[in-house]
Parts: structure tokens; C-alpha cells; sequence
């Protein structure tokens, strides 16, 4: 999965948007997403936009 932090407008910045793979996913459908997962465990990778990953 791969993705990006943009501003969400719909919460004046409050919350950030997350952009996976090309759709915009809110917190809420993000969650449900990782749930499938549960129990697992995860590395979450903050990059600069100009590394590759």
C-alpha cells in the first residue's frame, strides 16, 4: 500500500486526508481496511516526497 497525507478540506485541516493509491481514504475507512489485519503487526514509513520508496 502506498500513499500520501494531504489537506482535507472537508475538516479544515483537522484530520488529514489519505490518498491510497490514488483514491482518497478517510480515517474511518481506513481503519476498517487494517481490521482485516487484526492482530498483526504493521511499520508505518514517513518518506520526503522526493525519495522514492
Amino acid at each position: 500500500m502506498r500513499g500520501r497525507i494531504e489537506w482535507d478540506d472537508a475538516h479544515d485541516g483537522r484530520l488529514p486526508l489519505l490518498v491510497i493509491d490514488g483514491r482518497e481514504i478517510d480515517w474511518d475507512q481506513f481503519g476498517r481496511m487494517l481490521m482485516s489485519y487484526e492482530g498483526w503487526q504493521f511499520k508505518l514509513t514517513l518518506a520526503d516526497k522526493s525519495e522514492e520508496l
